[in-house]
This record gives C-alpha cells, structure tokens and sequence, in this order.
C-alpha cells in the first residue's frame, strides 16, 4: 500500500492505522480445530479475509466513487477464495473421510454451498456483470466473509474437531 496514507481518525479523533494489528482478525485458540493443516489453512482465509478488509477500509476513507484498484481488489480476493476453497474442502473432505466424521455428508454440503456462493458472486461482479462494485457491495462482502469465518469455523469445523484432532492434542 504504498503511497496511501493508511491512518484513520475516528469520531472522537483518535488516530489509528488501518490494518493495524489491532484491526486484523486472528486465529485465537478457540478457533483452531487441532489439525495442524486444517489450521494453518483457516490461518490463510483469515489472512485473505484481513487483505480485503484493509483495501476495503482505505476505500471508506477516500472521497469519491470505488476506483479500479477497490474492482481489483473485490476481483482478486474472489479468485483467492475460489482457489482456497477448493483446495481446502478438499483436504478438509478427505481428512473427515479418514477420522469416519459421521456428518461427513452435512459437512460436504455446507462447503457446497460457500463454493457456490463465491462462484455466484464471482459471475456477477465480473462475468455477467450485474452487479457493480462499489462501497455497498465492498461492505457485502466484506459481511460474508465475516458470516463464513464465524458461522462455517466456529459452527460447523468445531462439530468435527474430535473426530479430526490427531492422538494426543
């Protein structure tokens, strides 16, 4: 981000950083399952969710309309987290079939579904082109991603962590 003034002046005119640390979202303990893969790959979701987070923060603090760099952005975390999602409920998927998860099923499903929606969306901003960004679609976006981290790891990858967490954790 160079070149861009990342502070932020908030309504009781304190100065922060955008992307500071204390504005990123962690891995904390109580959301890792156990499994050194599948953590180290919510570890990289978190880190894409962080990256558009702070473009999308920047965006909010400049005047005008959503510039190409913002389109860039939206375009490059989608194609991120196509490619991460495949290649986690990948691993996901086959680890749960090794532990003999017994909601492997609803498990398979759920990832179904955050596949589709990712793809959706992807069609939309860039294919179709029915849907325009701007701030209230980095706003969306930046909501579903929080839904998924929060509702899919803390939800759904917590109900599987004693089938998945190897001897001895």
């Amino acid at each position: 981000m160079t070149g861009i003034d990342c502070r932020l002046v908030d309504a009781a005119g304190n100065v922060g950083l955008i992307g500071s640390e204390d504005d990123m979202l962690k891995l904390t303990q109580d959301m890792m399952i156990g499994h050194p893969i599948i953590d180290v790959d919510h570890k990289k979701l978190i880190s894409i969710i962080n990256q558009f987070l702070v473009t999308a923060k920047i965006s909010e603090t400049l005047e005008g309309e959503v510039d190409g760099q913002n389109e860039a952005a939206m375009h490059v975390t989608l194609k991120q987290l196509i490619v991460y999602t495949h290649e986690h409920f990948e691993r996901e998927e086959k680890i749960q079939r090794e532990c003999v998860y017994p909601y492997f099923d609803m498990h398979a499903r759920e990832h179904r579904v955050l596949k589709a929606q990712l793809e959706e969306m992807a069609s939309s901003y860039f294919i179709t082109k029915s849907r325009k960004v701007n701030r209230q679609s980095l706003n969306e976006m930046g909501e579903f991603l929080r839904m998924w981290l929060f509702n899919h790891i803390m939800k759904f990858d917590m109900n599987y962590r004693d089938w998945v967490c190897p001897k001895g954790n």
